[in-house]
């Protein structure tokens, strides 16, 4: 195995297990302090702590995607295969090309 293609499939085990792992870690952390603030209970200090945990998730998501979608659009003008993943379309119907009438 080449350098070249050692540096591939890291970076594509990165782009498509690691990246929408940490998308979905934020995601619940968003919702941890949705929750949070939503059982405050009236209580000023959890209710803000709620909001401190959403305030942040959002902010976190919002660079995530931004530097993802810089690394795709660069990848895609430099003609690389790395960027955003693919989701594989498992429909036999699309694969080849067929359209199915009712």
């Amino acid at each position: 195995m080449t350098f070249q293609k050692l540096i591939y499939e890291f970076l594509d085990i990165i782009i498509n297990y690691a990246v929408p792992t940490i998308f979905g870690l934020a995601v619940l952390y968003f919702l941890y302090g949705a929750l949070m603030y939503i059982k405050s209970g009236g209580s000023q200090d959890k209710r803000s702590a709620g909001v401190k945990f959403m305030t942040t998730a959002v902010i976190s998501l919002f660079i995530m995607l931004t530097i993802w979608s810089i690394v795709g659009v660069f990848s895609s003008f430099f003609g690389s295969k790395a960027g955003i993943p693919q989701f594989k379309n498992t429909d036999p119907a699309q694969q080849q090309n067929t359209v199915i009438q009712l």
